[in-house]
């Protein structure tokens, strides 16, 4: 019979909060044609990933605005306001985390008391507060964050596993078995597995709560969602293009 469960382990975007560039851009870009093109073409998850790495803005902004002008010369008369553009991302980044998972929140917050809830994230320091306080706080309940950022260490790399094990043992008695982590990419899914953590990969609510049923927890007594619920004051950007 495996462990008992007793620390569960969240992955934040995508799992807690809806996180996607489009959000923000197809605000600031009128042409939806343009707004499509400027997210898989001009944004890039290695530049994003530097954020999650602890890279300041001031910093990270040039080099895209340096890629920008190298890789798509063609297309600054398209998108004259390039450099605005970029800077938005770091400048309104809960626009870009507009949607919080309503049944995924209720199942964190109404399993904490029985579990020790940690966040391990990918995710922007800068970002976080930002995020937290446009969805009223409830992005930062947890015990325990382990975050990208503040570490210089990304999922999947087995080094953060290794961090998370250590905070949940350290801090709160925890045995790596004990552990269960959930998480919507495949790849960061498979990395915990290979580290030794016991993971779900996330689709959707009603999914995850019959996941975890078969660890052993109980989530009949928490109520089911589906709705996604705005942050306050979101969504209301103007077009800059």
């Amino acid at each position: 019979m495996p462990p008992e469960i007793k620390g569960i382990v969240w992955d934040v975007g995508n799992v807690l909060v809806a996180w996607d560039p489009s959000y923000l851009y197809d605000q600031l870009i009128s042409d939806p044609a343009k707004s499509d093109w400027w997210v898989r073409h001009s944004f890039s998850m290695e530049w994003n990933l530097l954020g999650d790495l602890g890279m300041p803005y001031a910093k990270a902004n040039p080099l895209w605005v340096e890629r920008f002008e190298r890789e798509h010369a063609d297309q600054i008369e398209e998108f004259p306001r390039y450099r605005e553009l970029i800077e938005a991302y770091g400048k309104y980044p809960q626009e870009s985390h507009p949607l919080l998972i309503a049944d995924s929140i209720a199942l964190r917050d109404g399993l904490r008391g029985k579990y020790k809830t940690i966040a391990l994230t990918n995710f922007s320091e800068e970002n976080w507060p930002k995020v937290n306080t446009a969805h009223g706080g409830k992005v930062d309940r947890f015990d325990h964050v382990v975050m990208s950022a503040r570490e210089r260490l990304v999922k999947p790399d087995r080094e953060i596993f290794g961090l998370l094990v250590h905070v949940a043992e350290t801090r709160f008695g925890l045995k790596m078995e004990e552990l269960l982590f959930i998480d919507d990419s495949a790849k960061n899914v498979a990395g915990a597995k290979g580290f030794g953590i016991a993971a779900i990969q996330f689709d959707a609510p009603e999914q995850l709560r019959r996941e975890l049923k078969k660890f052993g927890i109980d989530t009949s007594g928490i109520p089911s969602s589906s709705e996604l619920l705005p942050g306050e004051g979101l969504g209301r950007l103007q077009a800059i293009m």
